[in-house]
């Protein structure tokens, strides 16, 4: 009989049976396990769409709220002129409406256009200033007679032979009061030509005396003019140191071929500003 080794002869045979026995030990003899990596932190959870869109929202009503409870509250709140010492103090200037030209007749330039000789072919009484908003019922600007406005001075016979020689040939005039008690009186004359115009003009500021503003003394010269104007300002001194404000404030604008006298006359005083306004819109109309 042949005999047979027994199994347990062989030692790889147990060695790799152990090795089956531990499946956890993986690695290779001889070489030890790497350390465990640590984990990171848990990041927070981000918030969900539905909960990100009801954060929007709410801060947009937020913000809505907020912007129509301040326009409610500029609507409710009273302007500042109404508020108690802090309403600004008026200077007498008065509310004009907005000015418009006159309709020129048809092919005729403006007065301020190249090559017209600054002539004024409008209408006269439509470029007379008209009445402020202070002034409310003043008649509107109407034709006059050129001898009619020498009645305004003391020489008045002297000025229908000024008014004759430098061939006046229409007039305008307007005038009204306002709720200051001002006296607004304005005069248009026009002439044959911007020299005929500038001698008549010459001579009112050496020889005219204005009824109304008795003892005239020259004024400061501050209106705010257009090329080709000039205006000889004559105002009445005050009558007492309490009342710093002259009664009486005169104008003699020349533009081109109409000189315009503007009038200004209250005994109580004459609101400066108020009369530089008339004088300087006198004015835009005829540029």
């Amino acid at each position: 009989m042949t005999e047979h080794p027994e199994q347990t002869e062989h030692p790889e045979q147990t060695e790799q049976t152990e090795q089956t026995e531990h499946p956890e030990q993986t690695g290779h003899p001889g070489h030890p396990q790497p350390p465990e990596q640590p984990q990171p932190p848990e990041q927070p959870q981000r918030p969900k769409p539905r909960a990100a869109t009801v954060v929007r929202w709410t801060a947009f009503a937020l913000a809505l709220a907020a912007g129509a409870t301040a326009a409610a509250f500029a609507v409710a709140a009273p302007a500042r002129g109404r508020l108690p010492g802090l309403a600004t103090a008026n200077d007498g200037r008065y509310t004009f409406a907005p000015l418009t030209l006159p309709q020129l007749p048809s092919g005729k330039p403006a007065p301020s256009a190249p090559g017209s000789g600054h002539r004024h072919y409008a209408a006269l009484p439509a470029l007379v200033l008209p009445a402020p908003q202070e002034a409310p019922g003043a008649a509107p600007a109407a034709a006059a007679d050129c001898a009619d406005y020498a009645k305004l001075h003391e020489d008045g016979a002297h000025l229908p032979v000024v008014l004759a020689t430098n061939a006046c040939r229409s007039a305008a005039t307007a005038s009204w009061t306002a709720k200051d008690g001002t006296r607004t009186e304005i005069w248009l004359l026009r002439f044959g030509s911007s020299d005929e115009g500038g001698a008549f003009a010459e001579a009112l500021v050496q020889r005219g005396s204005l009824k109304a503003v008795p003892q005239a003394v020259p004024g400061d010269d501050d209106a705010t003019l257009q090329a080709g104007q000039h205006a000889t300002i004559r105002i009445t001194p005050p009558t007492s140191p309490t009342s710093p404000t002259s009664p009486g404030e005169a104008a003699y604008l020349t533009a081109g071929d109409v000189v315009a006298t503007v009038l200004l006359t209250n005994p109580h005083g004459v609101p400066h500003q108020a009369f530089r306004q008339v004088l300087t819109l006198q004015a835009d109309l005829l540029n």
